[in-house]
């Protein structure tokens, strides 16, 4: 009988994740960095936030865990609005392009995939309080970055 991802416990959830992007996340940090030390570092940092997000999941809780279109279209719309102020600055300090935007691809997809299943099994319980307190932060960051570009802080 088959599993979905999260009636398996934690260690097993986390390895199926470790398997399936430990490489394509290792290339692509690699293609950046050009050091092997500091790929694997990054590489380890990048699953030891992933693991640690798993920990504050409840794991008595049940969550789909298909991923729809939907959902990824309005993680690429958001990705591509910062991605754009990203790519902007990127032209003014002459950063070398396809490598910064493989290993930002990569990082992105891992944690937004980590976001949206962490983030559904807290929207069920906390749907109104979540949506509220998400909507803060992102006002105080927003306000913030604007502030600093401003030279206000």
């Amino acid at each position: 009988m088959e599993h979905s991802l999260y009636d398996v416990d934690k260690e097993a959830r986390f390895q199926k994740v470790y398997d399936s992007y430990m490489q394509d996340v290792y290339r692509l940090c690699f293609s950046y960095m050009k050091n092997k030390m500091d790929t694997e570092d990054a590489v380890q940092e990048t699953f030891c936030r992933f693991y640690q997000a798993m920990e504050r999941v409840k794991e008595e809780e049940h969550v789909n865990a298909d991923m729809d279109i939907k959902s990824m279209f309005i993680l690429a719309v958001a990705t591509s609005i910062d991605a754009l102020a990203v790519g902007v600055t990127f032209a003014f300090l002459k950063v070398e392009i396809v490598s910064a935007v493989s290993f930002i691809g990569v990082i992105t997809f891992v944690c937004s995939a980590a976001g949206v299943k962490i983030g559904s099994l807290f929207g069920m319980k906390y749907k109104s309080k979540a949506e509220l307190c998400g909507g803060i932060i992102l006002i105080l960051i927003g306000t913030k970055i604007l502030l600093e570009g401003l030279g206000m802080i």
